[in-house]
């Protein structure tokens, strides 16, 4: 097992299994634990020390806009670093994915690929799109990480 970041909320352990025991049991609530996700997928990539030194040269802002939610959240990756927020609009971002709550839930959920769905018109992307494909590995390496 891996060691996780405290989040101020609940222990890590606490939010950590919450998260996992939904993903096994496909209990995901978007709208009861779309902000408990952020917080794991930031303390699961900000505890492992080889992926902190294959970011540590990277400067990217993605924000993801599910529409049908009204939501917005956005991950920044800066020095090694990683920040996150639910519920915000990153004022300068460098890559904007806009997607339907099913898509988020679809893709987190391994019943679709990133790229299909890109492919068949379910995301839309305003910026490069080969910075998506390392946002893809960020979601397939948390998603790896709560299904051990």
């Amino acid at each position: 097992m891996f060691n996780v970041y405290v989040d101020e909320r609940v222990t890590d352990k606490e939010l950590l299994d919450k998260i996992r025991k939904k993903f096994v049991k496909k209990s995901f609530n978007f709208n009861d634990d779309i902000e408990d996700y952020f917080i794991v997928s930031k303390n699961i990539l900000q505890s492992d020390p080889e992926f902190i030194e294959e970011i540590k040269d990277i400067s990217e802002v993605y924000q993801l806009t599910i529409t049908d939610a009204n939501l917005n959240c956005w991950i920044e990756i800066s020095n090694g670093k990683i920040d996150s927020k639910v519920r915000d609009v990153h004022p300068n971002p460098t890559l904007d994915l806009l997607f339907t709550q099913k898509v988020f839930e679809d893709i987190i959920f391994d019943r679709i690929n990133a790229s299909v769905a890109f492919m068949e018109g379910k995301i839309q992307v305003r910026g490069s799109t080969s910075k998506a494909m390392f946002l893809r590995k960020l979601i397939v390496y948390v998603i790896a990480k709560l299904l051990e």
